[in-house]
């Protein structure tokens, strides 16, 4: 039998929805971070931010002050070899140090022939880092147009025959003052050497 408090409540003979006790089916809202919250990603995009700034150098000598030539006295250039080919991109010379120091006194490195090959001119590939001038006690970024790409071209006084695996003696006739140019606040190698000899 229903009570008379429970019949004024609802008309249709239901209890009023305050009166019900929550529901054990009734659903739990919670709000968990979804995958297209930006602050979920925020910790992956400082990650790439922080891998980019590891790279944002490459190429630079980065413990090598910036400096234009005509600023200073170069006496020395070194130039970091990564491999030497022929124009065409193959390799046909290996360095016997990855170091080419240049200077009044030194402008030679020895070679290793890697093929049998007829050279009229080479490619200095250059590395990425390791290219610099020297001026008393301080060394300054070098820059190398194309020198990690196409390499710096060397032109042989004389047609030269290179047989495999012998050694040989790479010559180069550089003037720094006219190889070096500034611009602002670089120091810059030209991409050509004219004169060279392979002994």
């Amino acid at each position: 039998t229903l009570s008379s408090k429970s019949v004024a409540a609802n008309a249709d003979g239901t209890a009023p929805v305050a009166d019900l006790p929550p529901s054990s089916s009734d659903p739990v809202v919670s709000n968990p971070p979804s995958s297209s919250d930006p602050s979920n990603t925020q910790n992956s995009d400082d990650s790439d931010d922080h891998d980019d700034s590891k790279n944002s150098d490459h190429g630079q000598c980065q413990n090598h002050q910036k400096v234009s030539c005509a600023d200073v006295e170069v006496s020395d250039v070194n130039l970091a070899i990564d491999y030497i080919a022929l124009p065409e991109g193959m390799i046909v010379l290996s360095p016997d140090s990855s170091n080419l120091v240049i200077n009044q006194s030194q402008n030679s490195i020895k070679v290793k022939a890697l093929a049998d090959a007829h050279l009229t001119q080479i490619r200095l590939v250059l590395k990425d880092s390791g290219n610099y001038v020297v001026s008393g006690e301080n060394q300054y970024d070098l820059k190398t147009p194309s020198g990690q790409q196409s390499g710096i071209k060397v032109m042989l006084d004389s047609p030269v025959d290179v047989q495999k695996d012998m050694m040989y003696e790479l010559v180069l006739d550089v003037d720094l003052n006219s190889q070096l140019v500034s611009n602002n606040v670089k120091c810059i190698f030209k991409p050509v050497i004219k004169s060279a000899k392979l002994l």
